[in-house]
C-alpha cells in the first residue's frame, strides 16, 4: 500500500472521469431508458475492448442528499441486488479512503471483489463528485474463490439544479433536485466472454433509475439522508453549513452533539452498514440464461 502511488492513481482516474463527464475522447450517447441517458466507450485495453458506460438522469434530492444516499450500505441493498458486503478499510486524508466490497454472482460466475481508493470532493458551487480506482490495501487481499476486478474509474457526480435551494451563499442545497452522473469503466477479469462483460455493462448506468424508485416509495430514508448530510456538512464545512444544520428546527448545543455522534441505534446501522464508501460498478450479469451457458465456463 503506497499512499503516494494512491493519490497519483486519485489523480489520474479524476481527470479520467471529468473527461467522460464532458464526453470527451470517444464518449457518446446511445439512447434514453427510464429517464436514464445511456452513453458509452468502447475502449481497447490489452487485446480486449471493453464497454465504458455513463447514466445521466435527474434526481429528485439535493446533491449532498444523492451523495449520502450512494455512500450507505444500506440503501445500496434496496438499489442494488447483487451488492453482497463492503466495509471502509481506511481513512488516510479527511475524504480520501480506502474501500472493499464483494457482488454477487449467478452460478456458474465466480463472485467479484474490489479494493479501491476513493475521494469525495465537495465544490463550492455545490457540486459534489466521489471518485474512484483501483488500489491494493493490506486488510484486503485476494481470497479464492472471489475474483478480483479492477476499477480503472468510477464516478458519481451531483450538481445541483435551478430548483434547488440554496441556505446562504455558500451553503451546499439540502433541499431540491440534482443532475446526477454515473461513469464507470472496469474489467471484471477472469475468464468472463468479452460479449457478456460489455452487455452486462449495458445495465450497469440502470442503478440510477433503481434510486430514483427508491427515492420515491421510501421518503422516510430521504428524510434520514436528509440529517445525515447536515451533519456532515456541519462536521466537514462548518462555514459552509451555516444555518443549515438548524433550518428545519432549533438546536442546542447538545442536540448537535447527539445528531454527529448518533443514536445508539443509528452507530449500530453504521457498523454493519458502513458509510462512505463508493459501489463499484455490476462486474457480473444478475442471471445466466441456457443460452448464455453455451460460452460461459464454471468460476469464470
Amino acid at each position: 500500500m503506497d499512499l503516494n502511488r494512491a493519490e497519483e492513481d486519485l489523480k489520474t482516474a479524476e481527470k479520467d472521469a471529468e473527461d467522460a463527464l464532458n464526453g470527451l475522447n470517444g464518449w457518446a450517447y446511445s439512447s434514453t431508458n427510464r429517464d436514464v441517458e445511456l452513453h458509452f466507450n468502447m475502449v481497447k485495453t490489452g487485446n480486449i475492448t471493453l464497454k465504458y458506460t455513463k447514466g445521466v438522469t435527474t434526481l429528485p434530492v439535493a446533491p449532498i442528499v444523492a451523495a449520502e444516499i450512494v455512500q450507505c450500505f444500506d440503501t445500496m441493498k434496496m438499489w442494488d441486488k447483487q451488492f453482497d458486503e463492503g466495509r471502509k478499510l481506511q481513512e488516510f486524508e479527511d475524504g480520501k479512503f480506502f474501500t472493499y466490497g464483494k457482488y454477487k454472482a449467478p452460478w456458474p460466475v465466480s463472485q467479484r471483489d474490489f479494493v479501491n481508493v476513493v475521494k469525495t470532493v465537495y465544490d463550492d458551487n455545490g457540486r459534489i463528485r466521489i471518485i474512484a480506482t483501483s488500489h491494493p490495501h493490506k486488510d484486503a487481499p485476494e481470497k479464492y474463490p472471489c475474483i478480483r476486478a479492477t476499477l480503472m474509474y468510477g464516478a458519481w457526480v451531483f450538481e445541483p439544479t435551478e430548483d434547488a435551494v440554496n441556505d446562504g451563499e455558500d451553503s451546499f442545497p439540502v433541499e431540491g433536485k440534482c443532475k446526477a452522473t454515473y461513469i464507470t469503466a472496469m474489467n471484471p477479469m477472469g475468464t468472463l466472454p468479452t460479449w457478456l462483460v460489455n452487455q452486462v455493462a449495458n445495465d450497469t448506468p440502470m442503478c440510477l433509475a433503481a434510486i430514483a424508485d427508491m427515492i420515491q416509495k421510501h421518503p422516510n430514508i430521504v428524510k434520514d439522508m436528509e440529517k445525515r448530510a447536515r451533519a456532515r456538512l456541519a462536521r466537514i464545512y462548518p462555514k459552509k453549513a451555516g444555518d443549515v444544520a438548524d433550518k428545519d428546527e432549533k438546536r442546542t448545543a447538545e442536540d448537535e452533539k447527539k445528531l454527529l455522534e448518533g443514536s445508539t441505534e443509528e452507530k449500530e446501522d453504521a457498523k454493519q452498514a458502513g458509510e462512505a464508501y463508493l459501489p463499484p460498478p455490476r462486474p457480473t450479469p444478475t442471471r445466466v440464461t441456457k443460452e448464455m451457458r453455451g460460452g460461459v465456463k464454471r468460476g469464470c
